[in-house]
């Protein structure tokens, strides 16, 4: 969140307030994401209580909102979210700025990092706090989704720069040193994702972590590489990173992963609970910010126990589900497929070093809403809103701006020429000359 309010402040500094020219191709996200605002707002208004369900009449609730005060503030945050995914368009004019503002972001990331560690050892060596890394976020799920997407945009960087030495004509072991304070920086994150002990935390990174360095290492060497030994990369770096594990948090860990078939029953029930409440009020739901105002009335005998101290669905699709509806989670889907097309779309060679990370850390936090909250955490969620702007900017960011280059021309052209030989090797082998 700091590194999103700093970003803003210096577009502002730099005195930037023309609209990104990639904002005027965004009309079906904004359209969707505008839905998603009349709604919440329409869910505050006295006498819409009408159009909720059996829950509603049987709270006499005037409005469909059960809470209006804290669907107030959710509103008040989609458009922080707005503002930010703004900055972010803005940081990504080129390819230049957009790499350049990546590592600013990492940079900050490893700041954050330092201190989430120190907190947690003075803690721990005080006797006071929790096994588990949490720092000021509360939820140690949520501090492995940060730390498991700066891991992904860290290593990343370290990719690219192995594969910036190698084009150079450096050695091996001369790359590896350049490259060693990102691939330190790295390291550090996924030592913070290893001491939260979130088991779909470290599983996603591990395996995304796996994916990246399969998909990029080959590139980074400055040679092609068959799927066999794509495959013999994922199985190393998970290797590395369980062991990485076991040094770091090796008893949390154990005990996390030994406790996931009494925590699936608990989940269980909340999902349940939450699903039956949906169900009788399916098409607008009860509000933006209405998951803990339900707790009390849907609280039994049997499910107390799960339920007594939760303020989340621990499912961030069925959360929109119970908060907006099937109407406000399809236009909020709606936004986030427009806007992954778009990206999608623009991962041509010349960028696929920045954007790909960005991707991978995007079905992080993603994958984590399945079974948590964090992208709820207004801090995760304007992080992800800017990073988001970014990505959306770089995809349709020229390569060059008045006759400059934005980006190292050689490594756009060797990276396009890696492109083409390996989609020929793809296709079988070349015929001699």
């Amino acid at each position: 969140m700091a590194a999103t309010v700093l970003a803003c402040g210096w577009t502002l500094a730099q005195g930037q307030f023309q609209p990104s020219p990639v904002a005027t191709r965004l009309r079906l996200p904004a359209y969707a994401f505008l839905g998603v605002c009349l709604i919440a707002i329409l869910g505050t208004a006295p006498g819409t209580a009408a159009l909720g369900g059996a829950l509603h009449h049987a709270l006499d609730a005037t409005a469909i909102a059960l809470d209006r005060d804290a669907a107030t503030s959710e509103i008040l945050k989609l458009g922080a979210l707005t503002m930010l995914f703004g900055a972010g368009l803005r940081h990504a004019s080129d390819l230049k700025r957009g790499r350049d503002t990546i590592r600013a972001f990492v940079t900050m990331g490893v700041v954050l990092a330092l201190v989430l560690v120190a907190q947690h050892l003075f803690s721990a060596a005080a006797g006071e706090g929790s096994a588990r890394m949490k720092g000021a976020f509360g939820s140690p799920n949520t501090v492995a989704a940060l730390m498991g997407g700066f891991a992904l945009l860290a290593l990343g960087l370290t990719l690219q720069r192995l594969a910036h030495e190698r084009r150079r004509g450096a050695t091996a072991l001369r790359a590896a040193i350049a490259a060693s304070p990102r691939g330190l920086a790295t390291t550090l994150f996924l030592v913070c994702v290893a001491m939260t002990g979130s088991r779909w935390g470290i599983l996603l990174t591990v395996g995304l972590s796996g994916l990246l360095v399969s998909l990029r290492l080959g590139a980074a060497l400055g040679t092609q590489m068959s799927l066999r030994w794509r495959i013999a990369a994922v199985a190393a770096i998970a290797t590395a990173l369980a062991v990485l594990t076991v040094l770091t948090a090796g008893e949390v860990a154990v005990q996390r992963f030994g406790a996931a078939g009494s925590d699936a029953i608990s989940r269980g029930i909340i999902l349940q609970t939450y699903w039956g409440a949906f169900l009788q009020s399916p098409l607008f739901g009860y509000g933006l910010g209405s998951a803990p105002a339900l707790i009390a009335p849907l609280l039994t005998a049997e499910n107390y126990d799960a339920l007594w101290d939760i303020r989340a669905t621990h499912n961030l699709y069925l959360q929109w589900l119970v908060e907006t509806g099937v109407v406000g989670a399809a236009l909020m889907g709606t936004v986030v497929a427009a806007l992954h097309w778009r990206i999608v779309k623009g991962l041509r060679p010349d960028r696929r070093y920045l954007l790909l990370p960005l991707l991978l850390l995007n079905i992080l936090l993603l994958s984590q809403g399945l079974t948590d909250y964090a992208l709820q955490v207004p801090s995760v969620s304007f992080t992800w809103a800017y990073l988001l702007g970014l990505q959306v900017a770089l995809a349709a960011a020229p390569q060059r701006v008045d006759g400059l280059a934005t980006v190292d021309q050689a490594d756009a052209e060797a990276e396009a020429s890696y492109a083409g030989r390996a989609s020929m090797s793809d296709a079988g082998p070349t015929p001699e000359p």
